[in-house]
């Protein structure tokens, strides 16, 4: 539950920033240029096909027009900048009107259908929409305007009446702006950062409350959550209350130490003509990160310290910290450094990826070192800007340049981009669109009668009048570009552990049968038949590493098993057999299958995933299972007789 509050709760303010952002789309906003941001048009760097364009001239906000209705335009326009590239306005007070319109038109609907349980999801909408503090916001505007120093400064303003802002959103978001202790948690090459206030406690308390008031069924269905959650020891009260309203993550890319990181591969001849498998890695800034939590007492910290502790971590002092360190067990295959430390520096509850990192931020924290705060960059983007708010997102130059270096790299791969003439078309294109992944900080900042967010940029920046959600979009892909290696990677350990755990119960289902039938194990046309009887489920035939080929065939209601029996052992005496025998090996030859090294060799130069995998699960006669290399399989006992 804990979780599903903190995504509900990050939902809600991302809400709440769009709402700051949308005013600007669709408006025209000139890119800035190299004059203007020092970095190449084109390139890299900076966003393409600019016009040329030095600083504005900040003008004064033309006086509104006196209206027989009152709008909170002026008190918007005085956080905004007149005379750049853009300037907008909207008032809020037909939204409300528009949403319960919207609300009416959908319950029309749902009577008509005569649907309870959508009726009652829309009275749940509806309820959350009245208690969320949206009504609060009187207008929003937003501009656009390149400073003197080349840095372009986006602004978004949410404006709500003094003593209006009531609503559950509003206290997730924070207090009155404050100094950004945050930024003493950030390492010096820290490229992705966010910080920012975030009060759980109170959406917590707010969620019980509104479940209270709901339908009868659905507050019974929350309180015995809750009554199980109790019963399983989960102190959610005890947790949240011990969180003093602040989260944060820093992702650092060390920019002159890289890492190769496997991203697939594929099978090619050797000189011996023999077939290997070759893999393809790309070159990454070594990579870590710092997750930061504010808290109010130790309760959080003796829970997660007990776990780590467990799992074997090891204590250490610094300076009077204790840290605690998870070490990677021996021949751990990691492609970047990594030993997880824990430790409370201050109010802070910290994790680091590494315990180098974890000192970094100690050094921070005690006035050894500025960090990122200390770095060029950060100074650049920051230079005379009050940096008291609420929350802050920072992207460093090194985020973009890295960027479109994966994304060619990756389209070097693509058969459709071989040719350097399209990729290089491509990586145009991109680039027009790159400037919003530019330099940048974004301050939030909770204001008497609003929210100012506050972005400054060497290129057009996330929150440019012109393009936010264009620019968003941009972003995304190009982050997505620089994670999905790593995910692609995770999931497919992840995949492989599951495999083993199938091959485990096929194995179980196995000598579940022999013990049934005088230690014989099943006849070689029966064995996957005779093991669902045992196991109970289709669906442990179908390894992870195989499902888009075995799924649809199982819901289509054919019979398929990514696993084989080994041909040696069928209708044998599972007693009689060496212990290190292969017993069911994965290789994906049917229902029923069964084989041996023969098949796996055929199966490696067929079509389909098989021949994409490094590693298959086996599992032995002694009832072991473990993954093998396809190198390691000429090593394993395929006959059954006992080895000397």
């Amino acid at each position: 539950m804990k979780g599903h509050m903190i995504k509900n709760s990050l939902i809600v303010t991302a809400v709440v920033l769009s709402l700051l952002i949308a005013p600007g789309c669709g408006e025209k906003t000139t890119p800035p240029t190299e004059e203007s941001t020092g970095e190449p048009v084109g390139s890299g760097a900076a966003s393409g096909g600019a016009t040329p364009q030095g600083p504005h001239v900040r003008e004064d906000t033309p006086a509104a027009k006196p209206s027989p209705q009152k709008t909170s335009m002026a008190e918007v326009a005085k956080h905004l900048d007149f005379g750049g590239s853009s300037f907008s306005y909207k008032s809020n007070d037909g939204m409300g009107s528009a949403l319960e319109g919207l609300f009416s038109i959908i319950e029309t609907m749902i009577q008509a259908e005569g649907d309870p349980q959508a009726m009652a999801a829309l009275k749940v909408a509806r309820n959350v929409y009245e208690q969320s503090g949206f009504k609060a916001i009187s207008g929003t505007g937003s501009s656009s305007f390149v400073m003197e120093n080349g840095i372009t400064r986006n602004a978004r303003m949410a404006h709500y009446w003094p003593g209006k802002d009531k609503g559950f959103m509003w206290e997730l978001i924070g207090g009155p702006e404050h100094e950004l202790d945050g930024l003493k948690l950030m390492p010096t090459n820290t490229t992705l950062a966010m910080h920012g206030d975030l009060d759980l406690t109170a959406g917590w308390k707010w969620i019980k409350a509104f479940m209270a008031e709901q339908d009868p069924a659905m507050a019974r269905e929350f309180n015995t959550m809750l009554t199980q959650m109790a019963n399983e020891n989960i102190p959610v009260d005890e947790l949240l209350e011990s969180l003093a309203g602040e989260v944060g993550i820093s992702v650092v890319l060390h920019p002159t130490k890289t890492v190769k990181v496997p991203v697939g591969g594929g099978w090619k001849l050797d000189e011996q003509g023999n077939e290997r498998f070759v893999p393809e890695t790309i070159t990454l800034p070594e990579p870590g990160f710092v997750l930061a939590v504010k808290v109010k007492d130790t309760l959080l910290l003796e829970m997660l310290g007990g776990m780590l502790q467990s799992q074997g971590a090891e204590a250490t002092d610094v300076n009077g910290v204790k840290m605690l360190t998870l070490i990677p067990p021996p021949g751990e295959e990691i492609p970047f450094p990594l030993s997880p430390t824990m430790m409370k520096s201050g109010d802070y509850l910290i994790l680091a990826s590494t315990q180098n990192l974890a000192k970094e931020v100690l050094d921070i924290q005690v006035g050894k070192s500025k960090g990122l705060a200390g770095s060029a960059d950060f100074l650049k983007i920051t230079a005379g800007m009050d940096l008291k708010g609420n929350h802050l997102f920072y992207l460093s130059p090194l985020l973009k340049s890295m960027g479109l270096k994966l994304v060619e790299e990756a389209l070097a791969k693509e058969r459709e981009f071989k040719d350097p003439n399209k990729r290089g078309a491509m990586m145009k294109f991109i680039n027009l669109f790159a400037g919003y992944l530019s330099h940048q900080l974004i301050l939030v900042k909770r204001m008497p009668n609003g929210l100012l967010v506050d972005n400054r940029a060497a290129g057009e920046g996330l929150m440019a009048g012109g393009g936010g959600g264009t620019g968003t979009v941009a972003t995304v892909g190009v982050l997505a570009s620089m994670l999905l290696p790593a995910l692609a990677k995770a999931k497919a350990k992840a995949n492989a552990i599951k495999s083993v755990n199938n091959a485990s119960t096929l194995g179980k289902g196995l000598h579940g049968y022999a013990s049934e039938n005088g230690g014989r194990l099943p006849p070689a046309n029966q064995w996957c038949d005779v093991v669902l009887r045992e196991v109970f489920t289709e669906k442990v035939f179908v390894s992870p590493q195989d499902q888009p080929t075995g799924d649809p065939r199982m819901e289509a209601g054919q019979k398929f098993s990514s696993y084989a029996l080994n041909a040696a052992v069928a209708g044998k005496n599972l007693n009689e057999l060496a212990h290190d025998t292969v017993l069911v090996f994965e290789c994906p030859l049917g229902w029923n299958g069964l084989g041996g090294l023969a098949d796996i060799q055929r199966a490696r130069t067929g079509p389909g995933l098989y021949r994409q995998l490094s590693t298959i699960a086996v599992t032995m006669a002694d009832g072991s299972s473990r993954q093998v290399t396809f190198w390691e399989l000429d090593g394993l006992n395929w006959t059954g007789q006992r080895r000397r």
